[in-house]
């Protein structure tokens, strides 16, 4: 286990998000919300999607 900016995440990624909700990159969308300080990272399976907003500076556990 290590941690990561969100600024340094790749697609294919799993990271443990801060409500403790695990999330496989499959895409990451920069600029967010037309701000190059902010991304958003995209969980999309067969099942549905999931996103999640933040800061690019922010750390986050990734899991492997």
């Amino acid at each position: 286990m290590s941690t990561k900016v969100a600024s340094e995440l790749v697609v294919g990624e799993r990271v443990k998000l801060s409500s403790g909700r695990e999330l496989e990159i499959t895409r990451i969308k920069r600029p967010f919300l037309g701000n190059e300080d902010l991304l958003c990272l995209v969980e999309d399976t067969e099942n549905g999607w999931f996103a999640q907003g933040t800061l690019a500076s922010k750390e986050f556990e990734v899991l492997d």
